[in-house]
């Protein structure tokens, strides 16, 4: 059906004509909540990621061990928390979204696509490069979330025992606020819009933006426990795995953000996509305001170490490194730490630039397994944070490739008190 072109919005004391995208969105919150509880056709168990299937239900194993299905085959499992139908076996679209294949989910659904981007800026009109990490696609909104969570601990204190999932069930963490935006995002998306779900890391706040404006006034949401998810069998199935409030929106649990960190988070909504929030400390503002630098370089394109640069020759290493240029840790089959490797980037990560930078004063001699070591990090980032480091004055060696060491410059040091100044 086409949009009707007489369709007319109240924005202000006036009348709009609405967009064809505005028509879209109010076509699709006629559905509200149904759409994703509907089946697809043609589709079956086959059309999900196994391993996504099997890391969910180990996450449930761990976390709610009392589940009742936890011990049920696939199948039997799938058909009783409703991944699929009890009798003709085929997906719903909710599930297909949270564990499908992305084939599968494009067949379905041709957009799916989550936008998650970290730019070295208040704006992106202003950040140069325009960007210091994409994350890559993912299969489904469960691998989605696995990624984006461990990005988002970078910008969170969390002080406690994590684990490889990103977060404890229940915790008054930082990362547990900045988590329930996450799930919302993901649980309150509309995904059968042509927009993209888009979450931007700024350098002062962080925004998740999804398709689909809240389907209540954003003040009854910020007032009111309301219990209306656009996709209700993906939060349900994020609830079964204790990530997620059982009622609501988790409205209560982002605001928690506001208490542990002294800054405020912002809800926006309308007709077409709904925006929330999480202004933060931004130690890296303060540090590098005064001082420009293209410090920020994780972009391919405007990254100066290629992937052929003798930085990763083991000859021209500047440290004392008998490792073959066959070694393990550059193959992305091997490296514990993956292709994604910038997830880690000591250079954009405060508290590892902080570690790197004191390790290098308290050992001027100290080798790349070391800061391998102290980063939590593959030693191929660190040979490239090692030439950041020295490409913007930070760092500097003096001596022979086998007996020499490091100097960290007084634009260093400087640098250093300010983040860790900032980072408090």
């Amino acid at each position: 059906m086409m949009p009707p072109v007489n369709t007319f919005l109240r924005v202000g004391s006036g009348d709009q004509r609405a967009t064809d995208g505005e028509n879209m969105a109010m076509y699709h919150d006629q559905s509200f909540g149904i759409k994703s509880e509907e089946l697809v056709a043609n589709t079956s168990l086959a059309d999900l990621n196994s391993q996504s299937l099997i890391t969910y239900r180990n996450h449930l194993n761990f976390y709610n061990s009392g589940f009742p299905y936890n011990s049920l085959e696939d199948e039997a499992f799938c058909k009783k928390i409703g991944i699929c139908s009890s009798t003709t076996g085929e997906l719903l679209y909710g599930s297909l979204l949270m564990f499908g294949k992305q084939d599968s989910i494009r067949a379905a659904m041709p957009n799916f696509w989550v936008d998650y981007i970290e730019i070295p800026g208040i704006s992106v009109a202003t950040a140069r490069p325009r960007y210091t990490f994409r994350m890559q696609e993912q299969e489904n909104i469960w691998e989605y979330y696995k990624v984006i969570i461990q990005r988002l601990r970078l910008y969170a204190d969390n002080p406690y025992t994590t684990t490889r999932f990103g977060v404890s069930p229940e915790d008054d963490s930082q990362l547990y606020a900045l988590r329930e935006g996450l799930i919302n995002f993901l649980a309150h998306s509309d995904w059968f819009s042509p927009m993209h779900p888009t979450i931007r890391v700024f350098m002062d706040r962080i925004e998740f933006q999804n398709p689909g404006g809240f389907i209540v006034p954003v003040n009854r949401v910020l007032e009111e426990a309301i219990s209306l998810p656009r996709n209700p069998i993906i939060i349900k199935l994020f609830r079964f795995a204790k990530l997620s409030e059982n009622a609501g929106y988790g409205i209560d649990k982002m605001k928690t953000w506001t208490a542990l960190t002294g800054k405020n988070v912002g809800f926006r909504s309308d007709v077409t996509h709904a925006t929330i929030t999480y202004f933060k400390k931004s130690p890296f503002v303060a540090a590098y305001a005064s001082e420009p630098t293209n410090f920020y370089i994780n972009d391919p394109v405007n990254d100066p170490v290629s992937q052929n640069d003798s930085v990763n020759d083991p000859v021209n290493d500047p440290v004392n490194d008998d490792v073959s240029q066959n070694d393990p840790v550059n193959d992305p089959i091997s490296d514990p730490v993956n292709q994604n490797d910038s997830v880690n980037d000591p250079v954009n990560d405060p508290v590892k630039f902080v570690e790197i930078i004191e390790s290098i004063l308290g050992d001027p001699k100290i080798t790349y397994e070391k800061l391998q070591v102290v980063a939590n990090c593959s030693r191929a980032t660190i040979r490239r944070t090692i030439k950041k480091l020295r490409e913007n004055g930070l760092l500097t060696r003096e001596g022979s490739d086998k007996t020499g060491h490091w100097i960290v410059t007084e634009k260093g040091k400087s640098i250093l008190q300010k983040v860790k100044k900032y980072a408090k």
